[in-house]
């Protein structure tokens, strides 16, 4: 899996559009598709403003970016981390949906 779309991935398990996205990171929606699509690199600011956004370390995108994902164990390892950040946001849901209804 490629940076792009991990970070689709994210963005989509997250149940954000691309343009609302965009606007959060300040950014237009057309360089956002660009990089989830593979078709331009993300800046270095985009990944801080994206690690920040979602709370994930930089370093991960990071080695997403730059590691040669030629070798069966690191695509495993990577869709492992894939599916763990899935299961982090989605625990965060969970926990601000239980934490507003004892509000409630």
């Amino acid at each position: 899996m490629n940076i792009g779309s991990t970070l689709k991935l994210l963005r989509v398990a997250s149940d954000l559009k691309q343009a609302s996205l965009a606007k959060d990171l300040h950014i237009t929606a057309n360089y956002l598709s660009l990089v989830e699509n593979g078709k331009k690199e993300p800046s270095l600011t985009f990944l801080k403003k994206f690690s920040q956004r979602f709370n994930v370390p930089l370093g991960y995108f990071l080695w997403i970016a730059l590691e040669d994902v030629s070798l069966p164990a690191e695509l495993d390892l990577k869709d492992k981390m894939d599916r763990l950040l899935v299961n982090i946001l989605n625990q965060k849901k969970t926990d601000a949906h239980i934490s507003q209804n004892e509000k409630s």
